[in-house]
């Protein structure tokens, strides 16, 4: 698994998420609170692959943000 320190904050803590990429998924979490979010790396390539073969990683990774942001309003 390869995983990347990002300079988003995780809302609840205020510490850094953590992106990170095994085989199958991508995540996105908080290694503080333990709440990771999880999608399908066929899913996300679909999404954001652009023109010319290329991979929008930032617009993945807002994405994935936003995604986890709402999961954390879910559970309130």
């Amino acid at each position: 698994m390869v995983s990347v320190v990002t300079d988003m904050k995780c809302p609840t803590c205020r510490t850094s998420l953590v992106l990170m990429e095994d085989r199958k998924y991508v995540w996105l979490g908080c290694d503080k609170c333990l709440r990771y979010l999880r999608y399908r790396k066929d899913r996300m390539i679909k999404g954001f692959l652009n023109y010319g073969d290329r991979l929008d990683w930032r617009g993945m990774i807002n994405y994935l943000y936003e995604r986890y942001v709402a999961a954390l309003a879910q559970e309130e």
